[in-house]
């Protein structure tokens, strides 16, 4: 068994102004870091920090965990998982998009600036389920802007002035949610992630910097544990905790939950 002795060399300064040289005293700490081949670099860590009166055990960075394998593993999901779902879905994507085109003016497909990884905006695509002056609408009647921001931005449907004809069918059902496929092959977005937030909302998520080490997710815990009817602080507590805890398992489980969500209409609106 290995051992490796770590010196470490610190100065202590006397209040003294006039004879600073004299005052400086050589302080040798000496810490004892046992790197047997039985043991692991983080089990040592831990117990050198416990020695020191460390009050909690060292854990490895968020960024160990979204690197390497796994994160190539994740990326391949995706490409993959993604293209299969665009092919399979095609004759959905062209029917919902003359639908909305035969029912209001302006393009099937809209786009929305949200927040990426690494707090990088990108270009969200949807299925168009308002009016192309929503914004205008909304924003031309300040109580109901209110409403919209005390709500976790969104107002429900029947209060809502932007939506289209199909727009609450299609909000209902989660096909708008449908070109987002494109994003996640793209490399924008993943299969699964934390929900792609809009700029005024991200404030709702600085607890921990794990947000933004994962790519917004298609589908993701906020969508199966509720959607909509998950509001802040509890809805960025439950996409801190995913990225805090990741894993490709617990990717699979979301997208295993997401099948009867949608078929149930869990949450949407």
């Amino acid at each position: 068994m290995s051992e490796a002795r770590l010196r470490t060399t610190g100065v202590s300064l006397a209040p003294s102004a006039t004879r600073v040289p004299r005052d400086i005293q050589v302080v040798d700490l000496d810490v004892d870091l046992d790197l047997g081949t039985d043991r692991t670099l983080d089990q040592t860590a831990n117990d050198t920090a416990a020695d020191l009166g460390a009050a909690a055990p060292w854990t490895p960075p968020l960024s160990w965990r979204y690197s390497g394998w796994r994160i190539a593993a994740k990326r391949s999901i995706d490409i993959v998982g993604g293209s299969l779902l665009i092919v399979a879905l095609l004759p959905v994507l062209i029917i919902v998009a003359l639908a909305i085109r035969l029912t209001s003016r302006g393009s099937a497909l809209f786009s929305q600036e949200r927040i990426g990884i690494e707090g990088r905006s990108f270009r969200m695509l949807k299925f168009r389920t308002m009016h192309s002056d929503a914004d205008k609408r909304l924003r031309a009647e300040p109580e109901l802007w209110a409403t919209y921001v005390a709500n976790d931005y969104k107002l429900p449907p029947e209060a809502d002035p932007r939506l289209t004809p199909i727009g609450n069918l299609l909000r209902k059902t989660s096909l708008d949610e449908l070109p987002q496929l494109f994003n996640v092959v793209h490399g924008s977005m993943s299969l699964v992630g934390p929900r792609p937030v809009v700029v005024p909302e991200y404030d709702h998520y600085r607890r921990t910097d794990s947000y933004q080490w994962l790519k917004p997710g298609a589908t993701g815990p906020w969508q199966v544990s509720g959607r909509c009817a998950v509001s802040y602080p509890e809805r960025s507590h439950i996409v801190d905790d995913y990225a805090e805890n990741w894993s490709l398992a617990a990717d699979a489980k979301i997208l295993l939950k997401t099948i009867p969500t949608v078929l149930g209409r869990r949450g949407a609106h």
